[in-house]
């Protein structure tokens, strides 16, 4: 389910039918489950593969594939931890020490909506939802380079980290079902600016629409 499809730019759909970049994609194991207190196993809180892209200059895309559908009717939360090097850096979560971010990504499926929080401004920048969008049981969100602006004496936007946790919303570290990856922050891989699609394109190519569909479906937008 997700918003309004729009045209995607050449360049975007050119890099949604290439490869991946090496090292873009984190691989979890099923059932890799992190609190018991999330009673029952949902498929769609147990993550599967994760990827984040940076576009040089223009922003950062996060991608996320879980373990089954996403349900718009149940509580759910997608969080991405950042790392930029802030000193307001934390890592609150116990058995997950290099889990350790200064600024978050929380896409509510549930609500439909999305923002971005700093933690060494505490200002809050809300996605716009062309921005961001769920398709099955993979979650999508592009962040403009505005959002997480770079840290005087921190990293460079080309060094940010990123890690994934799925929650059910509210409540303490408890509420957390996986991480991905497990006590680790990743890179994301830097791509030439322009090379991002819109959420709506990436959930079409995901999706295995055929090509010849694809103008079509443009030509309607």
């Amino acid at each position: 389910m997700l918003r309004k499809f729009r045209p995607a730019i050449v360049a975007g759909l050119a890099y949604c039918l290439a490869a991946p970049p090496s090292g873009a994609q984190v691989i979890d194991p099923q059932g890799d489950w992190y609190s018991p207190n999330v009673a029952t196993h949902r498929p769609d809180l147990d993550v599967r593969t994760a990827d984040g892209i940076y576009a040089d200059g223009a922003g950062w895309r996060v991608t996320a594939t879980m373990d089954g559908p996403i349900d718009p009717t149940q509580q759910a939360a997608y969080v991405w931890g950042f790392g930029r090097g802030s000193t307001a850096a934390v890592a609150p979560f116990p058995g997950e020490p290099n889990v350790k971010f200064d600024s978050v990504l929380s896409y509510n499926t549930h609500d439909g909506t999305a923002s971005v929080r700093l933690f060494d401004t505490s200002v809050v920048n809300v996605l716009t939802p062309d921005l961001f969008g769920f398709s099955g049981s993979t979650v999508t969100a592009i962040i403009p380079s505005a959002f997480l602006p770079t840290v005087p004496g921190g990293f460079d936007d080309d060094e940010f980290t990123w890690n994934l946790w799925p929650r059910i919303p509210g409540g303490p570290a408890t509420n957390i079902s996986d991480f991905a990856p497990d006590n680790a922050m990743v890179k994301f891989i830097t791509v030439p600016a322009g090379a991002i699609p819109e959420p709506g394109t990436m959930a079409l190519l995901a999706s295995a629409v055929p090509l010849a569909l694809l103008g079509s479906i443009r030509r309607r937008a």
